[in-house]
């Protein structure tokens, strides 16, 4: 019940240094390059967009 009520304090705790930071991946992971997966456009036009009608996304290394 403490739990749920939110009332035990958590036995571990990020330690993130920066908003970046990939400590707690395994490095097998972060040493990968990363590769540019192309979309086809077939599928793209198969899913439902209504779906995301009013939806937006700017990473923030693209805000100003």
């Amino acid at each position: 019940m403490d739990t749920l009520q939110l009332q035990l304090e958590a036995c571990f705790g990020d330690r993130l240094k920066t908003k970046r930071d990939v400590n707690n991946f395994d490095q097998d992971f972060t040493r990968e390059e990363p590769v540019l997966t192309l979309v086809d456009e077939a599928i793209v036009k198969q899913i439902n967009q209504e779906e995301f009608k009013g939806f937006s996304y700017f990473g923030e290394d693209l805000l100003p």
